[in-house]
């Protein structure tokens, strides 16, 4: 059965180049919500044909063009938005080919890169709907050409890596090694520590992050961070800054020192301020085929393939399950023999569990009660090992078809990150 295991460059997508140019056409429809003189003539379709590598994240901007000259192209109704001071926000989400009945809304953070990691099949005709909800406020006297909107991106501090923490088997900091001392070539769970600040260096805050080092790349939520407190790691803790940063463990600490070190790293781009962040890879939903990434094995580790989890809660129950909270050092080595059965089992035994560990308190045991227990099941994302920051759903093959079997990866060093998601049972009429 599986048993557990006691992670830097600039982050960039590489994902599987299509074979060739694919248009998608998406057919944007909009509501009619906007009240009074104001409420244009809505066209129930209006087709949009982009590549099939088109950004997602650009789409609302290309939705605000088109709003502008196919719906909202009557000076009239600009005049009347003037008159009455309002303003029209435009609020899109895309349906999910690959999954029926599913939306991805557009705003906020969003995990899927292109318009092309929507569909299983990327062979196959690509059209999809997209929904746009048009609702008003007051402009407080914005420009005319700033009356048709789009929801603005809160305005984020900026992020450094400053260092990081490895635990050990006690959950201390130290030297990383593994929690049932079998193994240390797996995934490492680590804490890097950030530093947000504005751009005047005003606003300065200190987070750490659970997060996995593998494959030269650090994987964890930078926004699900917990405060730290540098001062304390100071007298307590050594070498666990990085880079410039370095020489303040040997001073008394002190915010003007840290500042001083900070606008001087930023000035001079100092090893490049994105390297070794924390990142979550995104979601593509095509169909996985290992020989178009150059991966698979030939043959399983004797070992076992090392698998980095981080859990995902899907399951709500009218809300119950907002704020659950999982586990975050999760690290299991799963072998040819074991059947996803037992994957699943082993997961179940992670996640059920009330504890405090790491810092963290853990509730997901309620998923367990007799009420929940039958109402969700297992969904498995992984990450290829090499070439990809793509996640692809693992429903059939077995798990070495993510591995790099070739020469740039050690026959002894097979790992790779997986999200498990824990979804709402699918009825046997879902599942049929």
């Amino acid at each position: 059965m599986p048993s557990k295991l006691n992670p830097l460059t600039k982050v960039e997508r590489n994902a599987v180049q299509r074979p060739r140019w694919r248009g998608a056409l998406i057919r944007l429809h909009f509501n009619k919500a906007i009240p009074g003189d104001a409420d244009p003539a809505v066209h129930s379709k209006i087709g949009l044909i982009v590549p099939s590598t088109y950004s997602l994240a650009e789409l609302p901007r290309k939705v605000r063009k088109v709003a502008r000259e196919r719906v909202f192209p009557d000076d009239a109704v600009m005049r009347a938005l003037e008159r009455e001071d309002l303003a029209v926000t435009l609020t899109t989400s895309l349906d999910i080919p690959a999954v029926p009945g599913s939306t991805l809304p557009l705003d906020g953070m969003l995990r899927v890169a292109e318009v092309g990691d929507l569909w299983e099949n990327v062979g196959e005709e690509m059209e999809v709907d997209a929904h746009i909800a048009m609702s008003v406020a007051p402009a407080r006297g914005a420009q005319p050409q700033d009356r048709i909107q789009i929801p603005k991106a809160q305005k984020k501090l900026n992020c450094l890596r400053i260092g990081s923490i490895a635990i050990t088997e006690e959950g201390d900091p130290g030297v990383h090694q593994s929690r049932k001392g079998e193994r240390n070539l797996g995934p490492a769970y680590i804490w890097p520590l950030l530093v947000w600040f504005d751009d005047d260096f005003k606003k300065i805050k200190f987070t750490k992050v659970h997060a996995f080092e593998l494959n030269e790349l650090c994987i964890g939520d930078p926004n699900e961070s917990e405060k730290w407190n540098q001062v304390k790691f100071n007298e307590i803790h050594d070498g666990f800054y990085t880079g410039l940063f370095i020489p303040l463990m040997r001073e008394r600490w002190s915010m003007a020192k840290f500042k001083r070190v900070l606008k001087q790293h930023v000035a001079e781009d100092w090893g490049n301020l994105r390297t070794g962040m924390p990142f979550l890879p995104t979601y593509c939903y095509n169909k996985y085929d290992p020989a178009e990434h150059g991966h698979g094995l030939k043959k399983w580790p004797r070992k076992g393939i090392d698998v980095a989890v981080r859990c995902v809660n899907h399951y709500e129950a009218d809300g119950e399950f907002k704020n659950l909270s999982f586990r975050r050092d999760i690290r299991i080595v799963i072998k040819e023999e074991d059947p996803m059965d037992e994957i699943y089992d082993f997961l179940n035994g992670e996640i059920d569990a009330e504890e405090t560990e790491d810092g963290v308190k853990i509730d997901s045991k309620r998923l367990f009660a007799d009420e929940h227990r039958h109402e969700w099941e297992w969904q498995l994302w992984v990450m290829p090992q090499r070439d990809s920051t793509n996640l692809y759903r693992w429903t059939e093959g077995d798990l070495s078809q993510f591995c790099d079997g070739s020469p740039l990866t050690r026959p002894k060093d097979r790992k790779v990150f997986m999200e498990a998601h824990v979804v709402p049972k699918k009825s046997e009429e879902d599942s049929s």
